[in-house]
């Protein structure tokens, strides 16, 4: 994601699609696609279709991105805090 200045603060531009469905991918976990599915009343091929790919969906992508990205965010914490511990042991 490239950061753009504007006014002497710096803001990060937008996913694209095709970045929220790497994300997706790179953090989906088993029943996913069923969760996906529930919250936004697609058929569960749909949004396996769309998670692989083979159709786009903004709707589908920007449900699962939601949750994907939280999943990266407290992995990027948990990864934080056991690097910490590691600098303070050596």
């Amino acid at each position: 994601m490239k950061k753009t200045a504007s006014k002497g603060t710096a803001k990060v531009a937008k996913p694209t699609y095709e970045q929220k469905v790497s994300v997706i991918n790179e953090f989906r976990r088993r029943g996913d696609v069923t969760a996906a599915s529930t919250r936004t009343g697609f058929a569960t091929s749909t949004v396996s279709e769309v998670f692989s790919g083979r159709y786009k969906n903004e709707a589908i992508v920007n449900s699962a991105f939601k949750v994907a990205n939280a999943r990266k965010t407290a992995a990027n914490r948990a990864s934080a805090k056991t690097s910490k511990r590691r600098m303070t042991k050596a």
